[in-house]
């Protein structure tokens, strides 16, 4: 009809979440920052996406802080053009995760960030 706008939605994956949140890609990262900035409504449909996001930045290349991970996931919930699928699971996770001190194991290693990957992956609707 005359005068109707309709705006698409767009999904992403881990791979262009990454190069839009790193900045470490000469030509990748600005296409996935423009990728997300142009479409104005980009939809996290799992969390498994998120999960693996901050998985990849905890490990030893980019060796990411219990802060890091806090920040980015403020940080992408606060984007207008991100959308996630379920952001009071996202919320929930994150609350707990600022309040919950890092767990060990039974060698005494830190447990980066289990508490909030458990909780993003087990705290679906409906589970």
């Amino acid at each position: 009809t005359a005068g109707y706008y309709f705006r698409m939605m767009i999904a992403i994956d881990t791979n262009v979440l990454l190069q839009h949140v790193l900045q470490d890609d000469a030509v990748q990262s600005p296409k996935a920052s423009r990728l997300i900035k142009i479409n104005n409504r980009v939809l996290i449909t799992d969390v498994v996406l998120l999960v693996e996001t901050i998985w990849t930045l905890l490990g030893k290349k980019y060796q990411a802080t219990r802060d890091d991970i806090i920040k980015l996931v403020s940080d992408l919930l606060a984007e207008h053009s991100i959308q996630f699928e379920n952001p009071h699971a996202i919320w929930g996770a994150l609350s707990d995760f600022q309040k919950d001190r890092p767990l060990y194991d039974d060698k005494g290693r830190k447990l980066k960030c289990l508490i909030l990957l458990m909780h993003l992956l087990f705290t679906k609707p409906g589970c």
